[in-house]
């Protein structure tokens, strides 16, 4: 929000620093999006100057209408308002519930708020229409006043009178007999508004951003004086407020659009000459009733047919957004036909082939539970392991190659399991279904592709399963996610996808970030390349060959690297950003670093169940994990007290969205399997309130920086102390001399048990050495 890239003689209103703080608040470490702190400074005043420094600037258009907003009235009504407030007795920290859809006089009582410091509790239509349950926000926020459209004046004055909540409710569109309206309310306060002052923030106090809806957590536009800019997210989504006031104060003209259509889009651009535009992401499109990701999916691939989805870097073999949507269409079509319903469970082991998104999005489209494998569950787990969890699960069917098909063969003559339809991807074997016979047989134009829609689901509904990244052999610590996990923020905004980029990443199709980064992709427009295996000079060439602007490395990949690669004779110049996750050695990182100055490495401190908890790029805190992500909240808690922990206190690390409902909280953490032993009455209430245990040891520092140690149950014990067998490893294998350090400890108590180590042939390194060097 700063302007200090703007050129000298712009009248762009300067922020103070401490609006990007981080902040330690009750031994909870919140990012700077949780919670700003401002000494004696309201952003309010910043919003008034820039109103008086250009009274007739156009501030809004309704793009609907034409009808056009200067700076002056903005001002005068946003005043007004909050004087408005301030007679009917609202003070600073008082809510105010804010429920307005895309109206072009949304900003006044949002902008009211701000000036007199009361909290605008931000409200999407859908919290009134959908499943949610409004009367629960209600008794928790306690709003004073309720702004709203007509529509839903009735459904406010029902609750409020229900649950026996005195407030009083102003419609903003149109005027309801005997009740509160916007313009009246306006016209009626005479007080002279020059005088009027933004209530200041006394003493240290910590005013804690709106309540945001939906959390989003985008990265800012680049805005300039004088541009015109446009977005079609709701007003209680993360980019609406923050939008408003950052193009107030750098005097953007806003377009104000109301439903989202591409031709519509493309002719407001070219009618008003916008610079700065943003859609709606994700979780500002989700419609809460119908809830189904598969909806935008396909949207987002009817709208640009031949736009390039996939490149096999193999082959060669593009695959359009035409070719995608017909053989994942065409395969929900089969899966309807064998009877697969919403909520039965599909299980997918298919490893980095270019067909694997085809069942994946086939089971979002209709409700069916992608159940992700590793085809080392396949290869390693052994029949026993297999039967048990198909058996668990009850897959109805199972998507594969041919080559791991035959590990099925005697899976499928058990009589339990003989309801279990296997389909191979890449070739027939034997008496299986082979994918591409069936859908071959679905003309393009068959009626029941161009009728296609998506089954009607709720958000909270399970999306998918996935296993923990160390159970390649092991069906432990499943994961299920539901479909709202695709509106997280960071989501959305690590790796940062444009439109058109080249993204990469080797990950099989089961890890972490397979399922996200196959609907981002697509969502955001963006052609993906699929390599096969991981080698470093593959990837420079790949890098150069197809000019890739982002990738993704696994820790695994990055630690492995020798680093020896000449990469001055590869065309890196299209990389724009690499991400890796938290668990990358510090060596590795400090050496891509090294190799690939001029681009960011982001390490990403993620879980299946969380979504991106800290995230950092190109830190001089090496060891660090990042910061903490937009929205998320981390604590430390003690291991044996169970009490919370300040800075640079080791312990185990709990986070947690501060937006997630508290009847929302056990379909969100309930399979917090992550416990070494039963969680205590502490445990219990914290987890209650939405606090989830990572199983991660590590501390933050007084920056707010995060660092994450080790795995818990990875923690060996030396009588009363928990000490780290990876920081061990990872300080062993800093020897010149030593290439891989492996510790075994003891599964009885954790004690120690041996060290084993790979060591360069130019040296032995004998025992003695590495003891003194630890």
């Amino acid at each position: 929000m700063s302007s200090s890239d703007e050129t000298s003689g712009s009248s762009d209103i300067q922020l103070p620093d401490a609006l990007f703080s981080f902040v330690v608040q009750k031994d909870e470490l919140l990012s700077s999006f949780n919670s700003v702190e401002l000494k004696s400074e309201n952003i309010g005043h910043y919003i008034l100057e820039s109103f008086k420094c250009a009274p007739e600037f156009i501030g809004q258009v309704d793009a609907k209408t034409g009808r056009e907003t200067t700076f002056q009235e903005m001002r005068t009504k946003s005043i007004k308002c909050a004087i408005f407030l301030r007679n009917m007795g609202v003070k600073q920290n008082d809510v105010v519930t804010i429920c307005i859809y895309n109206h072009i006089d949304a900003y006044v009582p949002y902008l009211a708020c701000l000036y007199i410091r009361a909290i605008a509790d931000l409200w999407h239509e859908n919290y009134i229409t959908g499943d949610i349950k409004p009367q629960k926000l209600l008794n928790l926020r306690k709003p004073k006043i309720i702004f709203t459209n007509s529509r839903f004046f009735f459904a406010f004055k029902y609750l409020t009178n229900h649950e026996r909540i005195p407030v009083n409710i102003v419609t903003i569109d149109k005027y309801v007999q005997g009740h509160y309206f916007l313009n009246k309310i306006i016209n009626e306060v005479d007080d002279e508004i020059d005088r009027f002052s933004c209530t200041n923030y006394y003493g240290n106090i910590k005013l804690p951003h709106v309540i945001f809806s939906y959390p989003t957590g985008g990265q800012m536009l680049e805005m300039k004086n004088n541009t015109i800019g446009m977005w079609y997210a709701p007003f209680c989504s993360l980019h609406g407020p923050f939008l408003t006031v950052r193009a107030i104060l750098k005097q953007v003209t806003v377009i104000k659009p109301k439903k989202f259509k591409e031709k519509n889009m493309y002719k407001t651009i070219q009618k008003y000459k916008i610079k700065t535009r943003t859609l709606s992401s994700i979780s500002n499109l989700f419609d809460v009733k119908s809830g189904n990701i598969g909806k935008y999916i396909l949207e987002s691939l009817k709208c640009a047919p031949d736009f390039i989805g996939q490149v096999d870097d193999e082959t060669g073999r593009t695959t359009t957004f035409r070719e995608m949507r017909m053989k994942s269409v065409k395969c929900a079509i089969f899966m309807a036909a064998l009877g697969i319903m919403e909520g039965d469970v599909v299980t997918i082991c298919i490893p980095n082939h270019v067909d694997a998104y085809a069942p994946y999005l086939a089971c979002l489209y209709i409700g069916a539970i992608a159940d992700l494998w590793h085809e080392d569950f396949v290869r390693f787990g052994g029949t026993t392991s297999i039967l048990h969890i198909l058996s668990q699960t009850k897959s109805k069917m199972i998507f594969i190659t041919s080559m791991l098909a035959r590990n099925f063969e005697y899976i499928t003559h058990c009589k339990e399991l003989k309801y279990v339809d296997i389909v191979t991807i890449d070739k027939l074997e034997r008496d299986n279904y082979f994918l591409n016979d069936w859908i071959s047989h679905i003309d393009d134009d068959d009626e029941r592709v161009e009728n296609f829609s998506c089954s009607r689901i709720g958000t909270m509904e399970s999306a998918g399963i996935m296993y923990s990244p160390s159970a390649t052999t092991s069906f432990k610590s499943n994961i299920g996610f539901p479909h709202m996990m695709f509106s997280y923020p960071t989501s959305q905004t690590i790796p940062d996808m444009k439109k058109n980029d080249i993204g990469m990443w080797y990950a099989p199709f089961c890890s972490l970030h397979g399922p996200f980064l196959t609907v981002r992709a697509i969502l955001e427009q963006v052609t993906v390349i699929k390599p096969k295996t991981f080698s470093e000079e593959n990837m420079y060439e790949t890098i150069q060959k197809h000019k890739v602007n982002w990738m993704l490395l696994e820790s695994k990949m990055c630690n492995k690297m020798l680093f020896n690669v000449d990469v001055s004779v590869y065309d890196t110049s299209s990389l724009r950003e690499i991400v890796c996750d938290s668990e990358i050695r510090h060596q590795a990182y400090a050496s891509l670093m090294t190799l690939l100055p001029h681009v960011p490495i982001i390490k990403v401190y993620s879980m299946v169940q969380t979504g991106v908890i800290a995230c950092q790029k190109n830190s001089s805190k090496i060891r660090c994990s990042g910061y903490v992500a937009p929205i998320m909240k981390v604590i430390i808690v003690d291991a044996n007290t169970r009490e919370r922990l300040g800075p640079e206190s080791r312990g185990e690390i709990w986070c947690r969205y501060p937006t997630v409902l508290p009847n929302s909280v056990n379909i969100f953490y309930e399979k917090n399997e992550e416990f070494l032993s039963e969680p205590t009455a502490k445990d219990q209430n914290r987890m209650e309130k939405g606090w989830y245990y990572t199983g991660d040891w590590g501390y933050f520092d007084k920056d707010g920086a995060i660092y994450v140690i080790d795995k818990i149950n990875h923690l060996m014990r030396n009588k009363s102390q928990l000490i780290s067998s990876t920081e061990i490893e990872a300080k062993i294998e800093e020897h010149p001399h030593v290439i891989e350090a492996y510790i075994l400890t003891s599964p009885t108590d954790k004690s120690l048990d041996s060290v084993h180590i790979k060591s360069s042939p130019e040296l032995e390194v004998f025992r003695a050495n590495i003891t003194f060097y630890i």
